[in-house]
């Protein structure tokens, strides 16, 4: 009889050692799938960001040429003023 509690102790040691470590490979996988779809949100997120400042570079530019077309405009009707008042 003692040796049927023993191997039963040892079977109840063995499956509580089992879940232990069941659990902590479940913890690294989860921090791994974690860790993964960080560096996945950090790389859309740069790449968001690299998009952002390429669309306030164009449109600096835009406005750039918007105001020289405006400008190019105001010359040329001062212009036709000029030549009608001759």
């Amino acid at each position: 009889m003692a040796r049927i509690d023993e191997i039963h102790n040892e079977d109840a040691h063995y499956t509580m050692l089992f879940a232990s470590v069941y659990h902590k490979a479940m913890g690294i996988l989860q921090r791994e799938e974690l860790r993964s779809s960080l560096q996945q949100v950090t790389v859309e997120l740069d790449r968001a960001n690299q998009a952002l400042s390429e669309f306030n570079e164009t449109r600096h530019e835009l406005q750039a040429r918007k105001d020289e077309i405006i400008r190019l405009k105001s010359q040329m009707e001062e212009e036709k003023m000029k030549r009608f008042l001759r």
